[in-house]
């Protein structure tokens, strides 16, 4: 699972004076969320009010944990030290191989030792599936279409182009039209060869999952039909690839990858 905070924001407003509360609890804690919804999709913000009283002692600290089919992961711990806090959160919803609830559990901590939680349960959908796009790339001596893009997902000219934007590359010796079959990148592109993994079912959680796991290189050697190759930099996957055919042509101007690409 991506890590389950992406972002957060949060403004405090510490109120000095005591309110005049008639409850029984040392502090509560009342969690609201504005953009009122009960389902979700990865990416999704969703933004909450949090309010929260002590009418005994103080509150010392506020804490938010996700839970989910994955386990349990701190989202907040802050440590507040007022009698009254109001304060808004902001929190990204986290990407699931299938859809499940997420649980947020809001708890207040007073400085009697006593506290308060609630919990709020949303449904989030699972992360769909990656969309193929196809793409021929050609050997570097061919004089166009021969380097990819990522960014702009777009098979470019590598004399014409800013190097800023090639992200992939046949290393073909221009003068001696032999066809590598090597890749390389002018953007610092990590490359990891992975032929089991599951291209088909493609998500977004588990190619970042096989990327970061993998033995990552700087450059691919011998690509060759059927090879799936992972792709992205040192700390962030971007996507995964799929060699359907290598054509090693007799006339080497036509020699080219055929391949589809899965980007996050």
């Amino acid at each position: 699972m991506r890590r389950l905070i992406s972002f957060f924001f949060i403004s405090v407003f510490l109120i000095a004076s005591c309110n005049n509360k008639n409850d029984e609890n040392d502090v509560i804690i009342l969690p609201s969320l504005v953009n009122s919804q009960t389902s979700f999709n990865a990416g999704d913000v969703m933004v909450f009010k949090i309010e929260a009283f002590s009418n005994k002692g103080y509150i010392s600290s506020i804490d938010i944990c996700g839970v989910t089919t994955d386990g349990i992961i701190k989202v907040l711990d802050t440590v507040i030290n007022a009698e009254s806090v109001n304060f808004y959160f902001e929190y990204t919803v986290p990407a699931f191989d299938d859809s499940q609830n997420l649980q947020l559990n809001f708890r207040a901590i007073c400085s009697t030792g006593k506290s308060s939680q609630m919990d709020l349960v949303y449904s989030v959908s699972g992360d769909p599936l990656l969309v193929s796009k196809e793409y021929t790339m050609f050997a570097f001596y061919k004089n166009e279409k021969n380097c990819f893009s990522i960014d702009k997902e777009l098979i470019m000219d590598y004399e014409t182009s800013d190097s800023s934007s090639i992200d992939i590359f046949d290393y073909s010796i221009d003068t001696a039209l032999v066809f590598s079959r090597e890749w390389r990148s002018k953007t610092n592109l990590l490359f990891a060869r992975f032929n089991d993994f599951d291209f088909a079912n493609a998500r977004a959680v588990n190619v970042s999952k096989a990327f970061n796991s993998s033995n990552k290189m700087t450059k691919i050697m011998d690509v060759s039909n059927n090879d799936v190759i992972l792709v992205g930099k040192i700390d962030k996957p971007m996507g995964v690839l799929k060699i359907i055919n290598v054509f090693d042509e007799e006339n080497p101007v036509d020699d080219r990858y055929f391949f589809v690409f899965k980007k996050i």
